[in-house]
């Protein structure tokens, strides 16, 4: 399966902030929308990083309470991208090796959306069903 296939099912499109709204902005995003990843885009709608719940944690263990007036683009992590045309195994595969739960997707330099680790769960979790209901037809015709 490609990645195209996973966002085409997804509803709603990825959550951006720019690069100087405030950490305190982003937590609130995280729980009004409830998300835990915002990529962070530049002026002219180009990906500069991603800012998720675990960069506000290891910001606010370091500096404490004045994180949240910090920018996002002080604490934002590097993304990691994949592209339209990816297999999900690939993905899934740069997850674990990044240790990263969200990947932006990018094409000829335009943000598409993002995957997150719980979209391509739910997506092997939907063809594992299929694959049931597959079977279970086959049984009962044989």
């Amino acid at each position: 399966m490609l990645v195209s296939e996973i966002l085409r099912k997804k509803s709603g499109s990825a959550i951006t902030m720019k690069p100087h709204d405030s950490v305190e902005t982003a937590i609130r995003t995280f729980k009004e929308k409830k998300i835990g990843a915002i990529l962070v885009c530049g002026p002219t709608g180009d990906l500069v990083g991603i800012i998720t719940e675990r960069d506000v944690l290891h910001a606010m263990a370091t500096h404490g309470a004045t994180t949240l007036n910090q920018k996002v683009e002080e604490i934002m992590s590097q993304a990691h991208t994949c592209k339209m045309d990816d297999d999900v195994r690939s993905v899934m595969r740069q997850m674990t090796f990044k240790r990263v739960r969200h990947v932006p997707v990018v094409e000829g330099g335009v943000l598409k959306g993002m995957v997150s680790i719980g979209d391509i769960v739910k997506n092997q979790l939907d063809e594992a069903q299929l694959e049931i209901g597959i079977m279970r037809d086959f049984a009962r015709t044989h």
